[in-house]
């Protein structure tokens, strides 16, 4: 399989942002700020990062086959791996096969994600 992708889009990133509580009763329980998680575009470099590790990972043959520079001066990236026949896995399929492998799923404290 090839994928070439799509400048300026190289996936998102979670970054976990602070923001400040409104307490307009002074109440002290409520902490002064609240975390959330939100995506971000990638850059490039940590798109590579992200696949790099995956590739490890998941044990993937996926190659770079190329750097793209476009005429507008954006980069894709060409990557190869291996086509794989059967059946697509469910998200519980997914889900299941994550957590017997030991991985711990992060909740979004705002929900959206």
């Amino acid at each position: 399989m090839v994928k070439v992708t799509i400048p300026p889009k190289f996936g998102l990133i979670p970054q976990v942002h602070s923001y400040p509580n409104v307490n307009f009763r002074n109440d002290p329980s409520i902490p002064e700020f609240r975390k959330a998680i939100e995506l971000v575009r990638g850059t490039p470099q940590e798109y590579l990062r992200r696949w790099s590790l995956a590739n490890r990972i998941f044990k993937d043959d996926a190659r770079l086959a190329s750097v793209i520079l476009w005429s507008d001066s954006q980069v894709s990236f060409c990557i190869t791996q291996a086509h794989y026949d059967g059946e697509p896995a469910s998200e519980r399929q997914i889900e299941q096969y994550f957590i017997e492998s030991g991985w711990a799923q992060i909740k979004d404290p705002s929900g959206q994600h």
